[in-house]
């Protein structure tokens, strides 16, 4: 069998979330002299990553960066999402500066996983620092985007701040939608801001938003 046929079987694996599978795939795939490609390796951090399992997508794309074996923007943009879909904001972040690093540009995908990893810790801070880098850099952002950074300042308990990204989402010509409104509208009544609550509830109303 050649790299084609094992990589159909290891996106198999992947898509079956069997992440085991594809790691042993990888594994009988090099055994036989069959050189794994860049989309296995990169199919298999894939299902590592949608596994849930951080470490062993890390663990591969280290080995691929030892070995001297090509890697790309989607290989680091993977091990950034499997890290940061823990919370695990350090080494997210690690990783983002060490793509950078190699000379890759993140794309808005790796940037975004590191939000929503500030957004899981409520770091507004954070969250905030990111998407202006994003907005810097000129990438796209999206709904998710500025609600994660919505929900993060929402998480601080700081309302003027949620308030602030919520107006430049839609001064960007982006739609919130109702998790965005949500967010926001629960930080108000439970700061005791009930007028500004009533507010973003009739602003949602107003925007087609079905609560």
């Amino acid at each position: 069998p050649d790299s084609m046929s094992y990589n159909l079987v290891i996106r198999a694996c992947a898509r079956a979330g069997d992440a085991d599978a594809a790691e042993r795939w990888v594994k009988h795939m090099e055994a036989k002299g069959v050189h794994p490609t860049l989309c296995s390796y990169n199919t298999l951090l894939d299902a590592c990553a949608k596994a849930n399992k951080a470490e062993a997508c890390e663990a591969w794309l280290q080995r691929m960066l030892d070995a001297g074996l090509e890697v790309n923007i989607i290989s680091y943009a993977t091990v950034i999402y499997a890290r940061a879909r823990r919370g695990d904001v350090e080494s997210a972040e690690a990783w983002l500066k060490r793509m950078v690093a190699a000379g890759l540009e993140p794309d808005g995908v790796s940037y975004n996983s590191v939000i929503h990893a500030h957004s899981v810790k409520g770091n507004a801070t954070g969250a905030e620092h990111w998407l202006e880098e994003m907005l810097k850099k000129g990438l796209e952002t999206s709904v998710a985007t500025y609600t994660a950074v919505i929900d993060a300042c929402a998480k601080s308990g700081d309302v003027p701040r949620a308030e602030h990204w919520l107006e430049q989402m839609i001064q960007g010509g982006l739609a919130p939608n109702v998790v965005t409104f949500s967010a926001l509208i629960d930080t108000c009544a439970k700061s005791g801001n009930l007028t500004r609550a009533v507010y973003w509830h009739e602003k949602m109303a107003l925007c087609g938003v079905e609560p």
